[in-house]
């Protein structure tokens, strides 16, 4: 480490990755599950030193990859049967099951103390801005009718539209496909240590971090599918074209939600210091 009494100039280079969960909020009549999911990062930084403090400023790029499961629900819809008889058509979901693949472009801010020669102390914050939101999603499915003179419901009746349980999926693969990959800012904090290592003006520290992300930014939500495309005529309804028309939205800007979800990330993190200060003379780490 350089004299830590002289300003010192660092380019911190950051290699981060750990495990990631969405914090969802289900609405009533939804049960939601958020899974363990994973993320990492890197970037780039410009670092301050002055005796035990540090400030850091970058700019870096996040992968994360979450995702929910969803207990069983339905979709109802007013329908007319073959002879003209009205009543309620439902679309009966489960094992509701979605991954979100999700790339920002970051800019961290981090200021830290040296609690000791070896072992620091850093908190901050991050802005995220999402340059690429994808999703996946899969689900069982089965479709009946409920007629008010009959006590239980029409199923596994395919010509009048009623279908037995099958699994059906959906992938939007676009750039923006998760309208609620809004921009982000989240808290940070950092604890870790020096790594000794015999470069002159290269050092290495690694530690454990955590962020909290709050999205920023107001969103139109819609409902979990998009019926439609789907064609509801009696006489020309099926299966078939059921399966190729309708469209599962991610959970995550549906009306599953009660509100914005958050993230959470906790893991490793390793940093390499290139120190650019002048004239910088190696130090022995004595009189911190």
């Amino acid at each position: 480490m350089a004299d830590n009494r002289k300003m010192q100039h660092y380019i911190n280079i950051s290699l981060q990755g750990g495990e990631t969960n969405t914090l969802t909020a289900a609405a009533e009549g939804y049960d939601i599950t958020d899974k363990a999911g994973a993320g990492g990062g890197l970037s780039v930084a410009y670092e301050l030193t002055k005796g035990n403090f540090f400030f850091n400023v970058g700019v870096g790029a996040d992968y994360q990859w979450t995702g929910q499961h969803l207990e069983a629900f339905t979709d109802e819809f007013e329908r007319i049967d073959f002879e003209g008889e009205a009543l309620l058509y439902h679309y009966n979901y489960s094992d509701f099951r979605e991954r979100q693949r999700t790339l920002l472009v970051s800019i961290p801010v981090q200021f830290g103390y040296w609690v000791h020669p070896y072992i620091y102390l850093a908190v901050g914050a991050k802005i995220g801005l999402p340059v690429m939101a994808t999703y996946s999603n899969s689900a069982d499915m089965y479709t009946d009718g409920v007629y008010d003179r009959f006590l239980e419901p029409f199923s596994n009746v395919p010509q009048y539209g009623y279908y037995s349980t099958d699994r059906y999926s959906y992938s939007n693969n676009s750039m923006s496909a998760v309208r609620a990959a809004l921009p982000q800012v989240a808290a940070t904090i950092e604890l870790g240590g020096r790594i000794p290592v015999k470069m002159k003006k290269h050092q290495l520290r690694a530690g454990v971090f955590a962020e909290y992300a709050f999205p920023f930014g107001s969103l139109t939500r819609g409902s979990i599918a998009d019926y439609s495309a789907v064609d509801t005529n009696p006489y020309t309804q099926s299966q078939e074209q059921l399966r190729q028309t309708f469209v599962m939205n991610s959970v995550l800007d549906s009306y599953c939600l009660k509100r914005l979800h958050q993230n959470l990330t906790v893991g490793l993190k390793i940093t390499l210091q290139l120190n650019v200060t002048r004239n910088t003379e190696p130090c022995r780490c004595e009189g911190y």
